[in-house]
């Protein structure tokens, strides 16, 4: 990990040798699709301490203060009104530190948003025999947010007046602006569907 300057053996001039973890001791690690950018850079001691820490896997910091020191622009995500939990508890609960086969090294099987989110949601109230397309395709994300939103059930958009349904169905949009409408259509759209 170190070397010394022309044989001189002072720790005063130790000399960090440049050396990937992933070529030495965790040669397991950044061999997936989908790499963290520091594991593909070789650059470890970006999340761990090569000395040692008062933390498991030699972080410096725990859960989501770990992961923002980075991804600062996530930290007023994590901010809103409605906080996924697995967020609160941090990212690698979803997310793998290293790498996945999965985009953004996400954990669910078979590169399906969906199942990720079934690993904690119950599958059992998406399997009705007539189902929403966004659904059907397993892209909960169409409709919800995965960190947080200002939103109830942390939803894109709020589902009063057809807000949410919208977000996707604009070309439905004029129907519900008419003069008479009828009454359960001023609400949500959820009041029939």
């Amino acid at each position: 990990c170190h070397r010394f300057r022309k044989g001189v053996y002072d720790f005063k001039r130790l000399i960090p040798a440049r050396s990937s973890c992933t070529n030495k001791c965790h040669q397991d690690k950044g061999k997936s699709k989908h790499v963290h950018g520091p594991v593909g850079a070789g650059i470890c001691i970006s999340c761990h301490s090569p000395h040692g820490t008062v933390f498991p896997s030699f972080v410096p910091r725990e859960g989501g203060d770990l992961c923002t020191i980075c991804h600062q622009g996530r930290k007023d995500e994590f901010e809103q009104a409605n906080i996924h939990s697995p967020v609160e508890e941090g990212c690698s609960d979803c997310h793998n530190p290293h790498e996945s086969p999965n985009r953004y090294q996400l954990k669910g099987k078979g590169g399906s948003v969906s199942n990720l989110c079934f690993t904690c949601h119950e599958e059992g109230i998406f399997m009705k025999g007539n189902k929403h397309g966004p659904v059907e395709e397993g892209d909960c994300i169409a409709c919800h947010r995965p960190h947080s939103s200002e939103n109830p059930s942390l939803l894109i958009a709020t589902p009063d007046g057809g807000a949410l349904c919208f977000e996707c169905h604009e070309d439905r949009k004029e129907e519900f602006t008419m003069e008479y409408l009828h009454a359960p259509a001023e609400d949500s759209c959820a009041d029939c569907h």
